[in-house]
């Protein structure tokens, strides 16, 4: 099947790459998620992908160039852009037309629908006869400083669409009222090695991806405070809103370490090592009940033990693979207590029966098949 695919992902490697023009990182969740649905489908598919890549003011560089490239069966085709709203209106437009001019024989389109622009691009092509499926990934009107016109928008884009794939049930039903077919993907596992580096730190829990206070930074930091534990760390990686207050937050506890964004292989080498990996995130409805956190699925597939806050669509599939916590501090440290305390014959028994439940939900070949089947019922 050929596949054209709408995203502002990048190939993972270049994206690690642009990752350093940035002056504050890029959230890379929507990144990972997209590069790794794009690749699984290339396992029996023909993928074009357009990308509309990021940039803004915080991008040091001046300019993006357009680039095509190959990788297998992916073909990336990146649009040239500057930091020049109306340049940028007329000249992705004229891009994007002279690329479809050079595709044939595309089967359906994947788009990003957290992306209005994309889903504009998306709608272009559906009133010419294109099947589209947009890839629900979150609800608009949870993206923070966003306005009404955006999420009216997001929806928009999505009403008339030929199918569906989304994170969770709770999702499809936000997007699909038509009850047309659709696929849920809670998360993608990845084929990408880890580093080959050196690991600067041993004996560490580790707490990656955003490290944000509404998703349990500073209740992490606490409950490991409590434990009191020279001997043992606390890595914490990602990207924070206020660097500053962070640093003045753990001053006083030189076992707690900020590393920073770091290289994505690197954070997976650190994930495959830990005592535990963290995630911390209280429970709110408006979230939970459409999407898993996506660092959790990462977690599970590292070979390491995870730590988790009690999540109403994780728990059923891992209930007794998880070392569950409640929200507070106590409980947290409780569970680090006990991750410390398990034997080599313990950790490996949860771990290995938190890999085999992975790789059965979200293997590249697993996610392929489903959405293979999906294509077949909106194709015929």
């Amino acid at each position: 099947m050929n596949i054209l695919y709408l995203t502002s992902a990048i190939e993972q490697k270049d994206y690690e790459e642009f990752q350093k023009s940035w002056m504050k990182p890029l959230n890379c969740s929507n990144q990972l998620f997209h590069s790794r649905l794009i690749s699984s489908l290339s396992n029996n598919n023909v993928i074009n992908v357009i990308s509309f890549r990021p940039f803004n003011k915080m991008c040091s560089m001046h300019k993006l160039e357009y680039e095509e490239k190959e990788n297998g069966n992916i073909k990336w085709f990146y649009l040239k852009e500057k930091k020049n709203t109306l340049f940028n209106y007329f000249s992705v437009y004229k891009q994007f037309d002279s690329i479809l001019f050079k595709l044939t024989n595309i089967d359906i389109v994947l788009f990003d629908s957290m992306n209005v622009i994309i889903g504009s691009f998306a709608q272009k092509l559906k009133s010419v006869g294109y099947k589209i499926i947009p890839v629900c990934t979150d609800l608009p009107e949870n993206i923070q400083g966003v306005n009404q016109t955006y999420i009216d928008f997001v929806y928009k884009h999505s009403l008339n669409a030929d199918g569906y794939i989304a994170l969770s049930e709770g999702l499809n039903e936000k997007f699909n009222h038509d009850g047309k077919p659709y696929a849920i993907v809670n998360g993608i596992l990845t084929n990408q090695s880890v580093s080959s580096k050196e690991l600067e730190y041993e004996n560490y829990f580790l707490f990656s991806g955003a490290l944000m206070k509404k998703y349990g930074l500073y209740t992490c930091i606490d409950a490991f405070k409590k434990l009191n534990n020279p001997k043992i760390k606390l890595l914490l990686c990602g990207h924070h809103g206020d660097v500053e207050y962070l640093k003045d937050y753990i001053k006083d506890s030189s076992n707690i370490i900020f590393l920073g964004y770091i290289e994505n292989d690197l954070v997976r080498k650190y994930e495959t090592n830990s005592i535990a990996n963290i995630c911390p995130r209280p429970l709110n409805e408006n979230i939970d009940l459409y999407s898993i956190p996506s660092k959790c699925i990462e977690y599970l597939s590292s070979g390491s033990i995870l730590i988790s806050t009690k999540n109403p669509l994780l728990m059923p599939l891992f209930k007794e693979e998880v070392l569950w916590s409640d929200e507070d501090e106590n409980s947290l440290k409780d569970q680090m207590i006990k991750a410390i305390s398990l034997s080599k014959e313990e950790r490996k028994e949860l771990t290995n029966k938190a890999k085999e439940k992975m790789n059965k939900l979200y293997s590249p070949d697993e996610i392929a098949n489903k959405l293979g089947q999906l294509f077949s019922k909106i194709i015929g």
